[in-house]
């Protein structure tokens, strides 16, 4: 549940900060959300 919720984080700070984190048709991760996601200790 944790790993769920560090997810959505990611997701949600890359709102906030207006980053992209996903491909264009919103299927797959991209390197951004990488970054956000360790940024965050995923």
């Amino acid at each position: 549940m944790l790993a769920t919720l560090l997810h959505e984080a990611a997701h949600a700070l890359a709102h906030v900060r207006g980053i992209k984190d996903s491909s264009r048709q919103g299927r797959w991760h991209n390197a951004k959300f990488k970054a956000l996601s360790e940024e965050l200790g995923i």
